[in-house]
């Protein structure tokens, strides 16, 4: 049975056509039966180069694939805020999410989030965790827990329900748990919310376009969590977060001293205050000082993260986390079953890996 056929995956790629082919051949075995569109900013030769992957694979789920390159003015961030704009107009389904090419989502999960919305009107989206998982890791081969047959490097980001009634009380929520809500599986009238005008006028990655994203989702409505994973993330040499020649993005600590960043700060804070006002019934001085302590609270906690520090608290979490994603290491678990065939299904395609 195809699964989760009314859900569309919208992806974003740049000159990655290993990353968008393997994620297309992994859905296709996982039976996906919603719509992948892909969104490609890529130059003109390696938008074909992909085209011609994808192609050659004969799969059998929908594929739209669009090309939106990149001009020199966009940063990265811009660049990725139009490809996902694109994207989402070709959506024609009830619900969809937002990924990268080196996150795949798992459409068994899917499937239940599609008839839990179908299910609960009252609820805007749902998610469940996401698992990492490390190519070409040779670790993986040295050590107890593989002569176990037990999978042991398994991280994972948690995610969190936010079932406030009101924007304000899941911002609350939003920032005692703060996670990437960009995998939400949410209805499509929620991207209305995550674009403002003023996109191509902020320079900080963050602000730009993360930040949008994940708050405009988390507001927007109730969202229920699933304990299953929703999403794995693939670990690579490629993927923007790793510091180093080619990283894009300036550290959060190294953006306080640009010149650029009161602007952008001014401006998400009055994203973040419209989207309030839109959504709840409060005067703009109350949206404002909202947003104002939501944009304090969450520079904290990214400076905090960049600092690193091990206090008894982040041993405390660590421990927690390595209890919780036992179920991943377990195969009797069905969450261990889950990221075991999405594995299985992604290992697949070896071309360029």
């Amino acid at each position: 049975m195809k699964l989760a056929q009314n859900v569309s995956i919208v992806v974003i790629t740049h000159n990655r056509s290993k990353f968008i082919a393997r994620m297309a051949l992994a859905l296709n075995k996982l039976d996906f039966g919603g719509k992948l569109i892909v969104s490609e900013s890529s130059s003109e030769e390696n938008f074909i180069k992909s085209q011609n992957l994808i192609k050659n694979l004969n799969l059998e789920i929908q594929i739209t694939h669009i090309h939106t390159p990149k001009n020199k003015e966009m940063t990265i961030s811009q660049s990725m805020n139009f490809s996902f704009q694109e994207g989402i107009k070709g959506i024609e389904t009830d619900y969809a999410m937002l990924t990268c090419d080196d996150d795949i989502p798992i459409p068994e999960t899917l499937e239940k989030c599609q008839k839990f919305l179908d299910e609960q009107g009252s609820y805007n989206g749902v998610n469940g965790e996401l698992p990492w998982y490390e190519i070409n890791s040779a670790s993986e081969k040295n050590n107890i827990f593989h002569f176990l047959g037990l999978k042991s490097r398994v991280k994972c980001n948690r995610t969190f329900g936010l079932e406030e009634t009101t924007a304000l009380g899941r911002l609350d929520q939003y920032l005692q748990n703060f996670y990437h809500t960009m995998f939400t599986v949410v209805r499509v009238t929620t991207y209305q919310n995550i674009f403002p005008p003023n996109t191509n006028e902020i320079s900080f990655p963050h602000f730009c376009a993360d930040y949008n994203w994940m708050f405009g989702i988390a507001l927007t409505g109730k969202i229920k969590h699933f304990d299953e994973p929703q999403v794995v993330r693939q670990f690579h040499g490629e993927n923007l977060g790793i510091k180093g020649e080619n990283h894009p993005f300036p550290s959060y600590i190294e953006s306080l001293a640009t010149p650029s960043w009161s602007n952008d700060a001014r401006l998400f804070k009055n994203n973040l205050t419209t989207l309030i006002m839109n959504l709840d019934t409060i005067s703009e001085e109350e949206a404002s000082k909202a947003a104002l302590e939501a944009l304090r609270k969450i520079t904290i906690l990214r400076l905090y993260k960049a600092e690193k520090n091990l206090n008894l608290k982040v041993i405390l979490n660590r421990i927690k986390s390595e209890l919780l994603f036992m179920r991943y290491r377990l195969p009797i678990s069905n969450n261990y079953k889950l990221y075991q065939n999405t594995i299985s299904a992604l290992t697949e395609y070896k071309h360029g890996f």
